[in-house]
């Protein structure tokens, strides 16, 4: 393997890890009732789009709710696809539209 798909590899982890801790901490404040492993296998399970649920879903307020499908929007996707939307710097346009002046 190349160090580049070691380096995407790697960095695809860790991004999914912060953003199942950040939305397992989002839903824990939204939802404090809930146990916390609960809320984690929510989490997981929304953004591995793996359709599974230990039936709370129901039970989340709309906070919870769109934190919910936040998650299932960017596993969808994928993370480093939903980062690159935001990261991804706008290359020089190598082209020139001509430009004519009219006589009028």
């Amino acid at each position: 393997m190349s160090q580049t798909s070691i380096k995407k590899a790697f960095t695809t982890i860790i991004l999914t890890l912060i953003a199942i801790v950040m939305s397992t901490i989002g839903l824990k404040l939204s939802m404090p009732e809930i146990s916390t492993s609960k809320l984690t296998f929510e989490s997981v399970a929304a953004l591995s789009t793996a359709g599974m649920s230990m039936d709370i879903t129901p039970m989340l307020n709309t906070s919870g709710r769109l934190i919910v499908i936040a998650d299932m929007f960017i596993g969808r996707i994928g993370i480093m696809a939903f980062l690159l939307i935001f990261i991804t710097p706008r290359r020089p346009q190598r082209y020139k539209y001509p430009t004519e002046n009219v006589m009028i």
